[in-house]
């Protein structure tokens, strides 16, 4: 689920224009009748700014000045992007990655923008931005991946990186982050000079589901009680599937009216392995549109969850399906994980844990299947259980904050 795009919605939705330059995986967005304007760039890789060509002439190949709205030139995609969500006067909100910061300087400049918005992990390109205090916006860091952070880094580089983010949050002009990162902050000695810049907020994930025009991706068929998983599930480093594959077995010897399927981008090579020993229970099918994903969620039967390693990462898929109001069958590492203070208030949920007994969490499941199929929560209870992780109240909080710091300056 794309931050910046659902964010850009919700300024949309308030009467502002937007423009996203982003990456190829805005692709499935459709943008034909919509106030936000997709510009669908791949990018220069650094290497190639040092040859004798600038930014500026491969701009110009492109067919354009810098307040272009369309780019065709085919840019090649580099490696460890950051992104940014710029906003000026009308939120005409620009995504881009910020190893051409002079480019973005001259953005800011010539559009006029009141924001540039660094969402969920920049790298130090998107530092040297928000250090810029010669910009005349106000700079926002906004972090929402304790992942992008420093655990995705070698020990060694850790405590620079940790210096290096402090410095940013003590100089950017509006630090926010989600509630559970902000508790790693504040336990943090590298933060503690800066812990008092920091606005906690809930994760903006929640978001209203329409009737999707779509229709579901997969043909489910009555007869079986259907899980599904919905969306990219990677290898061990970051979900532990041993203790889902260890049920699911238990569960298919137990129940022969169980059907598993695994939708989007799934690489992990233990479930790959698993759907190879049951071809018949479990099914792999592969990424399609947000509206085509929501449709084939309402039509499922329960939802299946599988929790992440990484501590205060909160897997932002939950709040899609919580939107469904459908049952929840959630795998999760530890009862202290973070996701679990969001099931807690869900009425439709069953847990199970890295510490429970397999054999003998296969009947209370099966008894949750039976019991919640064809069930489906309130959904305006839903909606106010999870308003504030909704994205419209992130976005109205994330303009207050910067209306109030331009009014400060």
């Amino acid at each position: 689920m794309n931050i910046a795009l659902n964010l850009a919605r919700c300024f949309c939705s308030a009467g502002h224009s937007c423009e996203i330059i982003g990456e190829t995986h805005e692709k499935q967005f459709d943008d034909s009748a919509s106030p936000i304007r997709i510009n669908r760039l791949k990018l220069v890789p650094e290497r190639v700014l040092d040859a004798e060509q600038s930014i500026n002439s491969y701009l110009n190949q492109a067919g354009g000045s810098l307040a272009m709205r369309k780019l065709k030139y085919p840019f090649l995609h580099p490696v460890n992007t950051a992104r940014l969500c710029l906003f000026n006067n009308r939120l005409l909100g620009k995504y881009f990655i910020p190893r051409y910061s002079d480019y973005v300087r001259r953005i800011i400049e010539e559009e006029k923008f009141d924001a540039l918005i660094c969402v969920v992990y920049p790298f130090d390109m998107a530092y040297e931005l928000l250090l810029d205090r010669e910009l005349k916006c106000c700079r926002v860091y906004y972090q929402l991946d304790p992942y992008g952070t420093n655990r995705a880094l070698p020990e060694s580089q850790t405590e620079q990186r940790k210096r290096a983010e402090a410095e940013v949050i003590r100089n950017s002009d509006i630090a926010i982050t989600t509630i559970e990162l902000y508790q790693e902050y504040a336990e943090d000695a590298f933060y503690q000079d800066v812990i008092r810049r920091i606005t906690p907020m809930e994760f903006p994930a929640f978001i209203r589901h329409a009737e999707a025009g779509a229709a579901s991706a997969i043909p489910f068929d009555s007869g079986y009680i259907s899980l599904l998983y919905a969306g990219t599930l990677d290898g061990d480093n970051i979900r532990d599937t041993k203790k889902t594959i260890a049920v699911l077995r238990a569960l298919f010897s137990a129940c022969r009216n169980v059907k598993v399927y695994f939708m989007g981008n799934i690489n992990n090579e233990g479930i790959l392995r698993f759907a190879g020993e049951f071809p018949q229970e479990i099914s792999i099918l592969p990424e399609v549109s947000q509206d085509q994903a929501i449709a084939t969620m309402n039509q499922s039967d329960i939802l299946l969850n599988i929790g992440n390693f990484i501590p205060n990462m909160v897997p932002s898929k939950i709040f899609g399906y919580f939107a469904t109001g459908k049952p929840i069958l959630s795998f999760e590492i530890s009862r202290s994980a973070p996701e679990n203070r969001y099931f807690d208030r869900y009425p439709l949920k069953h847990m199970i844990y890295s510490d429970d007994d397999t054999d003998a969490a296969v009947q209370p499941l099966i008894e949750f299947l039976n019991e919640s199929r064809g069930r489906t929560a309130d959904q305006e209870e839903i909606e106010k259980i999870y308003h504030q992780n909704t994205v419209e109240y992130v976005a109205d909080s994330m303009l207050k904050l910067i209306e109030a710091a331009q009014k400060k300056s």
